[in-house]
């Protein structure tokens, strides 16, 4: 079961990549226990088709107090059906010097309503929610888990807290999760009549209701009757799928640092106010920098070289508490200690090309391969996880990854590139993009000489160049890690049967746009089938398709492809003696607007040449379009496995 989160914190307090904020909040109305015990069998029936979990009552509270207080009372309840649905009988509480938990009670019931235990305190855990990465953080997590023996079962849990600051608001998702069925779900919010708070309502069936009175405003939403999402092949985010509103401050205080959300420019502004003189150097380090890059006339060279500097100097260290999960460490801290998060190492690149005479910024960002979430021009928000550098460069922009000590200088990839982001400015937030990588820059380049003998055994030297998106994560990875583990990873993930490496090297070329070359020498035993004098092979060695998505009886979403990328393959094949070709295809064309396939077979001096080129675009296309993706996908599998029959003429 795939479960969605959403997210509040510029640079949460765990660093890159762990998003602490677990907010699929679900709220809390009855404090004396529970009024019903919720029997299985008074849940719709069409609400148990392909589901895992039903929310049967999911309610969210939430009071604000002031623009640097609020409370919130939540309470869940899950009916688990299956095994797949059990992740939701666990509930999970992250807090730290901002949150205070008030409490978290339980209980679990059998499909009959009857309770079946009691949550207790002892069996709630509490530790720390140090990633791994972080020196040290704050933030801690409470985790309780019921379960019963046997399935369907429910679980009820009711939590209250508060919060010390309005930076980062509850968003509300009653469906988090795939498989999720929703039988009712509430959000109620009470805001006094002199503190502003916004909301964005997103895929709700209809807009909440709103209750004024002399002191405060209610708002109020809910849904019921959400039948359970089967996530699709090539769908959009989650939450384009599901409904839920977001929330932002207008005016907030953290750290004793008070800004106003209700621009993005003054969003920026805030977020420069908390960097403001942090980016201060030791005289020592001031002329070092100098002297890297003296006679160097080429702003793109200096910049490529206090990168350099940067990489080899620092490595990613997060210590989080407090407001230093929002502002850096000071650039004099990084220099001397030479390691610091993100943000830290940014501000600290920000110093040393200020220290060359070379404007740059610092700019926040929602990281991560699924190509991050819009930022809205009508509701400035918190939704960022990182930060970068731009460096604008008299339009020349080259942006920054301050973070990795292998990147080039250029290069943001999958994790940030292709996506909007806020620049951080002297006049505040400017929303801009970080570089799209499509068809040109993801490329997979492959060429291969083959010797195949009369018993269909095959000896082959391949030389495979990957590009951009295609070498980012684990072919950037491995290349990096020892011989024996480059190895493995090649046997694992190598789609040839039969084969035995000989010979291998994995070499990445740090340029704006990456490439990791592959040259391989492998034996493929019967990599041809033997059949009296004739031999059976499929030509193409390495690059078949072998995904098909799924056919569905109705599709419910557009398609969203969200990678562009070139495949390109020649290889030649040396026959053995006194054979010939007896068949060979024909040469396969066909488009589509999801991209193209070619691929070939010719003959000469002996030899036969194998040619294939695949084209995929990226891009929206109508849901009535999925038969046709199919297709495309299907007819390139076909093409993929065509067959070469040679004979023995002696």
């Amino acid at each position: 079961m795939k479960k969605y989160w959403m997210y509040h914190s510029i640079q949460n307090k765990l660093g890159p990549n762990i998003f602490i904020w677990v907010l699929a909040f679900a709220g809390l109305l009855s404090l004396q226990g529970f009024a019903q015990n919720y029997p299985v069998n008074t849940i719709p029936k069409d609400l148990l088709q392909g589901a895992d979990v039903v929310a049967r009552e999911s309610v969210l509270e939430i009071e604000f107090i002031s623009e640097k207080e609020y409370l919130t009372k939540e309470k869940q309840v899950y009916t688990i059906l299956n095994r797949a649905g059990e992740e939701f009988a666990e509930h999970i509480s992250f807090y730290d010097n901002d949150i205070n938990i008030s409490y978290i009670k339980g209980s679990v019931y059998d499909a009959s309503g009857r309770e079946a235990n009691k949550l207790k305190k002892s069996e709630i855990q509490d530790f720390s929610a140090a990633d791994g990465i972080s020196l040290h953080t704050d933030a801690r997590v409470k985790v309780a888990k019921l379960t019963h023996h046997t399935y369907p079962f429910t679980v009820a849990y009711e939590e209250e807290n508060k919060y010390n600051t309005l930076f980062h608001l509850p968003t509300w998702m009653p469906q988090s999760a795939e498989k999720m069925a929703v039988e009712y779900a509430l959000l109620k919010v009470h805001i006094p009549n002199n503190l502003k708070i916004r909301s964005k309502e997103l895929n709700l069936p209809k807009p909440g209701k709103i209750n004024k009175t002399e002191g405060s405003t209610t708002y109020t939403w809910e849904v019921k009757q959400l039948s359970a999402i089967k996530e699709e092949p090539f769908s959009p985010r989650w939450d384009e799928q599901t409904p839920s509103v977001i929330f932002a401050p207008s005016q907030f205080e953290m750290g004793g640092y008070s800004g106003n959300m209700d621009s993005w420019e003054g969003f920026g502004k805030w977020i420069a106010q908390l960097n403001r003189n942090r980016d201060r150097l030791p005289d020592a380090t001031l002329q070092e920098i100098k002297e890297l890059t003296q006679g160097v006339n080429s702003s793109r060279e200096k910049i490529a070289k206090v990168y350099e500097y940067l990489q080899n100097k620092t490595r990613y260290v997060s210590i989080q508490l407090g407001i230093g999960g929002y502002q850096p460490f000071e650039a004099s801290f990084v220099d001397e200690k030479g390691y610091g998060d993100c943000k830290a190492l940014s501000n600290y690149a920000y110093a040393l090309l200020k220290a060359i005479g070379i404007d740059s910024h610092y700019t926040l960002v929602y990281a991560g391969k699924s190509g991050g979430y819009p930022l809205y021009r009508d509701f400035p928000d918190n939704r960022f996880n990182h930060a970068i550098l731009c460096v604008p460069n008299q339009g020349d922009t080259v942006w920054l990854e301050c973070t990795s000590q292998t990147q080039a200088a250029g290069y943001m990839g999958t994790f940030t590139g292709d996506r909007e982001v806020l620049l951080i400015t002297p006049e505040g937030g400017k929303i801009v993009s970080t570089p799209q990588y499509g068809k040109k820059e993801n490329r997979q380049v492959r060429v291969g000489h083959v010797n195949l003998d009369a018993q269909g055994n095959a000896n082959a030297n391949v030389t495979s160049r990957y590009y951009g998106a295609i070498q980012d994560g684990s072919r950037a990875h491995y290349v990096n890690q020892s011989a024996k583990e480059q190895k493995k990873w090649l046997y694992e993930t190598m789609e040839v049967s039969n084969f035995a490496i000989q010979d291998f090297e994995l070499q990445r070329q740090k340029e704006e746009i990456p490439f990791v070359t592959e040259r391989l020498t492998i034996q493929v035993n019967k990599y041809a089938s033997q059949s009296g004098k004739r031999l059976f092979f499929a030509p193409n060695l390495m690059s078949k398709n072998s995904f098909v998505p799924q056919r569905t009886e109705e599709r419910k979403n557009e398609i969203v492809k969200r990678n562009a990328y070139i495949e390109a393959d020649t290889i030649t094949y040396q026959l053995p003696e006194n054979y010939h070709i007896e068949h060979r295809p024909e040469t396969t064309s066909f488009q589509s607007p999801f991209g193209s396939y070619e691929s070939s077979v010719l003959q000469k001096d002996g030899k036969l040449i194998y040619i294939r080129k695949v084209e995929i675009n990226k891009g929206r296309f109508p849901k009535e379009e999925y038969d046709a993706l199919v297709n495309f996908y299907k007819a390139m599998y076909k093409a993929d496995k065509q067959k070469i029959v040679l004979v023995n003429k002696t």
